[in-house]
């Protein structure tokens, strides 16, 4: 067996990837510190050289197996489930395990293992790919001559990456062939793994014996090829939805999912695999937030498998309709939030010592980016998009005090603002740019 050997130049490159400013693990080492330490040619060949003996030592540092988790509150008031987790490693762990990162992704991607429906934890990889598909799978099924039955069943798994069965994942590294070194480092590094968690004055050690490892950089590729185990059984026995040439069982974003069938009768047969191979390893799926919606279909299905069927789901944060015109209530739900948010800056300036540099950063910084996500996919016509422009146009009247005579021209000059159509021109373009020279193939078949 060829031995796995770590370069001085990889480990060079995992150290400039660092961030800084991020927080240390439990031997409170910075990133800051690796980058200091990085610039020595001397410094440099010992991580080397200290890496490449862990990579084949039969004991791994117990440091690195300990975490510490910090929670985080989400509310100014929290109450005990309004806490936020975060685990919290050393940078040497994190520095090991993104080089077997980067040994695992090369492995996939030189071996054509990569499954293209998992556009998460991918380079390049987008949400708004996942919502370009959908949308082009329904406008076919209305199109085609004989309105094709498509049904869309979005998957919610339970406290996803806690509960991966360890074991099976380690039997998915082994199928997926991952060099015999890199599988045995992890499993040595998940053997006795544990956190420490503080409260007040007091610190409780807790053993962690299931799912993957918070706080490490490894963590995503591991969970990646647990769902490729999920969606390789799909593309075996699943009943895919034909369109053109293509076969689709499912689409992938990290753990959100969402499972397509031409019929009610398909549609549950696809959903049965799906929840034995995920029980398998360990994920099981949270029915009540899990969500059906069917187009084209003439025998008002109430349900499947006890999950209700609804007039439109949320799927990466984009609000779908069971219609042709997918997209109306999105689109609706952005007019409505524009003209909250509109007003919620008119109240902020109102208190502002400088209200032009705090309004006009506010909207363009905060405001704008949240409110145009998706706008590159889901279709507006001319009258919402000038409905916008309105409601930013009396943003900047605000800001600026402008009188109602005011030219537009003037006010967006002022503030240096495009147009709202130039905008929405502009995320078409960069979409197709992403799809054009990005590297999934299966995107661009559509």
């Amino acid at each position: 067996m060829k031995k796995l050997e770590i370069t001085q130049e990889h480990v060079t490159d995992v150290i400039e990837r660092l961030k800084n400013k991020k927080a240390a693990g439990p031997d409170l080492l910075t990133p800051e510190i690796f980058k200091e330490i990085g610039k020595s040619e001397i410094c440099l060949k010992t991580i080397t050289q200290c890496f490449n003996n862990e990579m084949t030592s039969k004991n791994k540092p117990k440091e690195w197996k300990e975490s510490r988790t910090k929670l985080i509150p989400k509310k100014k008031k929290p109450t005990e489930k309004d806490f936020r987790p975060i685990s919290l490693t050393n940078i040497s762990y994190k520095l090991f395990m993104s080089i077997i990162k980067d040994e695992i992704e090369n492995h996939l991607k030189i071996n054509h293992l990569i499954k293209e429906n998992q556009m998460g934890f991918t380079k390049g990889g987008r949400k708004e790919d996942n919502i370009f598909i959908l949308q082009y799978l329904v406008e076919k099924a209305f199109t085609s001559k004989e309105k094709k039955t498509l049904v869309l069943i979005t998957v919610d798994y339970s406290k996803a990456y806690d509960s991966i069965d360890r074991e099976k994942m380690i039997e998915a590294l082994i199928e997926y062939k991952i060099h015999p070194h890199i599988i045995d480092n992890i499993i040595k590094l998940y053997s006795g793994d544990y956190t420490k968690i503080r409260f007040g004055e007091q610190e409780k050690r807790i053993d962690i014996t299931s799912g993957i490892k918070q706080g490490c950089t490894l963590s995503t590729t591991l969970f990646k090829i647990v769902t490729y185990m999920i969606i390789k059984e799909l593309e075996k026995r699943g009943r895919g939805y034909q369109i053109d040439d293509i076969t689709l069982e499912s689409l992938f974003f990290a753990d959100d999912s969402i499972l397509m069938a031409d019929s009610v009768e398909n549609a549950k047969h696809n959903l049965n695999i799906l929840i034995e191979v995920s029980k398998k390893y360990g994920l099981n799926l949270n029915r009540e937030k899990c969500k059906i919606i069917i187009y084209n279909d003439t025998e008002n299905t109430k349900e499947i498998e006890g999950i209700k069927v609804e007039e439109n789901v949320k799927y990466l944060g984009v609000t779908i309709d069971n219609k042709k015109d997918l997209f109306k209530t999105q689109r609706e739900m952005i007019k409505k939030k524009a003209e909250k948010y509109a007003n919620m800056t008119h109240g902020i300036i109102c208190k502002s010592v400088n209200r032009i540099l705090i309004g006009k950063t506010y909207w363009k910084c905060v405001i704008l980016p949240s409110l145009l996500q998706n706008i590159g996919i889901i279709k507006f016509n001319q009258k919402e998009i000038s409905k916008l422009q309105t409601i930013e146009n009396g943003v900047y009247r605000k800001i600026l005090e402008g009188r109602d005579n005011t030219p537009i021209s003037v006010l967006r000059g002022e503030i240096g603002s495009s147009l709202m159509e130039t905008r929405f021109i502009e995320s078409k373009l960069l979409m197709a740019k992403s799809i054009i020279e990005g590297e999934n193939e299966l995107t661009k078949k559509f």
